[in-house]
């Protein structure tokens, strides 16, 4: 009997043990996909769809301006926008959900400018909303991408093959991720932002007004 009980002790702490170096590993690269895709994304030159090219590369910008006589018709090149996202999906650190994500961010735009008014040349150039910042990290990138050492892994859950991890930079610099452990690797889904420290201090400076 004492037997049994010294096994089914051993073999309960060696569960314990294994799960919680399990969990470790999957926290370890979870960090590591994160981190190397900010990183990547600092560092790379992401493929820019709004310059000129150069005469060494086939271009395809993202937003067409067409000019018939005195006017001029917008619309946006899917084309363009799928070697963006091939670019983006070449990183290796997000998966088909995230890249789909961004693609039917574009689609919308795409179909709200299909049924715009064509403008006076005379007009000039403006910003097209949605298209006016960086897709993935807002109108203010650098605030997140210049201060990735600074970092702080504030919270992560992880439930069988998902994961939301709270990285937080400042009190009002906190990003949002989801991820998918998709063959053994961490691919992230969605970032977001957490504005809740913002809200609440959104409220407190309405109130003292």
């Amino acid at each position: 009997m004492k037997k049994l009980v010294l096994i089914l002790i051993f073999s309960i702490l060696f569960s314990v043990s294994y799960g919680q170096k399990k969990e470790n590993v999957d926290v370890k690269n979870i960090k590591c996909s994160i981190l190397n895709f900010l990183n990547w994304y600092r560092l790379d030159e992401v493929l820019d769809t709004t310059k000129e090219n150069y005469p060494e590369k086939e271009f395809h910008p993202i937003i067409v301006r067409e000019r018939v006589d005195t006017m001029i018709k917008l619309s946006i090149d899917m084309v363009a926008v799928e070697n963006y996202l091939g670019h983006i999906k070449s990183s290796n650190y997000v998966s088909e959900s995230f890249i789909n994500n961004l693609r039917q961010y574009h689609q919308k735009i795409a179909d709200e400018i299909r049924n715009s008014k064509p403008y006076p040349a005379s007009a000039g150039e403006f910003a097209i909303p949605g298209l006016n910042c960086d897709v993935i990290f807002g109108f203010e990138p650098e605030e997140i991408l210049d201060h990735i050492k600074e970092g702080r892994f504030a919270k992560i859950r992880i439930i069988y093959d998902k994961a939301m991890v709270k990285f937080d930079i400042s009190r009002f610099n906190q990003s949002v991720f989801t991820l998918t452990k998709t063959n053994g690797i961490w691919l992230i889904d969605y970032l977001g932002f957490d504005l809740t420290n913002f809200d609440e201090y959104d409220k407190k400076s309405r109130l003292r007004k």
